[in-house]
């Protein structure tokens, strides 16, 4: 009887390991996701190849690719090459920089609503997180998926199609728009609510879309901010402003960028060639064609590099 006992506790194990195998099999970039999913990583360069940084600075996966995006629903789209010779491949790799979707695109974009555009030759199709193909490479052009569907351009023609690439009519869903929406009228620039209804008139040169409460519009060739009833809040006095991201924005004064605060004060002073937003802690700055990463008390964690 023992001996039974121990063969079906020994048999239970096995299933147990096996159901595990197969469940990390199905996702497997998920445990390495929970094991460093709190821990955003960025990518850099150095001396033309890429690799990526974690916040504080430090570099976590080697600089051994091509070329690297940033990571989206767990995944980055990385380029590589056999031997320096060869036009580098794009793969996917996870957080621990483990190759989970073989390096065999001609071209590869982020994972949106879990699908990812890639390309054969010249030809754009879709994947899902497990690198299966779920539309052949056939279109000219297809952009990233939202609310289940997403524009493609095939042989001069235009529509939509939904994650099997099958033709559908976009279906709004407007219970999930929380911000109003920029809208031209006449060659100028307001914004409209769920109904369409203009609740801010379009008087405008341009407008970005809301952003933590505020919107970036141009007046007289200068941009500052309004808020959602049309009040400026920053006045039009920046040659280039971009949206708010974790309270800063990026601006550019006498050709140079820096960031605001929400009362339009300058906090990281105006010394970068160009800017971009903040996501997680940091923002990419650049120095010529040199890329760096500064944070919000307007330290660079790291020095552009090429």
């Amino acid at each position: 009887m023992p001996k039974v006992i121990l063969t079906i506790g020994g048999l239970l194990c096995c299933i147990v390991i096996i159901v595990t195998i197969l469940q990390s099999q199905s996702n497997p970039h998920s445990s390495c996701t929970i094991k460093k999913g709190k821990q955003p990583l960025f990518p850099v360069h150095i001396d033309g190849r890429s690799g990526y940084i974690d916040r504080e600075g430090s570099l976590v996966i080697s600089t051994q690719y091509k070329e690297a995006d940033k990571f989206y629903e767990g995944l980055a789209a990385v380029a590589m090459e056999k031997f320096p010779w060869d036009k580098p491949k794009w793969g996917y790799i996870n957080y621990c920089g483990e190759m989970i979707i073989q390096p065999r695109f001609d071209d590869a974009y982020a994972f949106h609503e879990d699908r990812a555009i890639v390309a054969i030759g010249n030809r754009y199709g879709l994947i899902d997180s497990n690198g299966r193909i779920i539309v052949n490479p056939r279109f000219d052009k297809i952009s990233k998926f939202d609310q289940g569907t997403a524009h493609v351009l095939l042989d001069g023609k235009e529509f939509y199609i939904n994650k099997f690439g099958e033709a559908v009519k976009p279906q709004l869903d407007l219970s999930t728009i929380n911000d109003l929406v920029k809208a031209e009228s006449e060659g100028k620039w307001g914004f409209v609510d769920k109904l369409g209804h203009f609740v801010i008139k379009p008087k405008f040169e341009s407008v970005e879309q809301f952003s933590e409460g505020l919107a970036v519009v141009q007046i007289n060739g200068k941009r500052g901010y309004i808020n959602q009833v049309g009040h400026i809040v920053i006045p039009p006095r920046f040659d280039g402003a971009a949206t708010f991201s974790e309270g800063l924005a990026a601006v550019e004064i006498d050709s140079k960028w820096g960031f605001i605060n929400k009362r339009g004060e300058v906090v990281i002073k105006p010394q970068f060639d160009h800017a971009y937003y903040f996501v997680d802690g940091l923002a990419q700055v650049f120095l010529g064609n040199s890329m760096g990463y500064v944070d919000t008390q307007g330290k660079l964690v790291w020095q552009p590099t090429e």
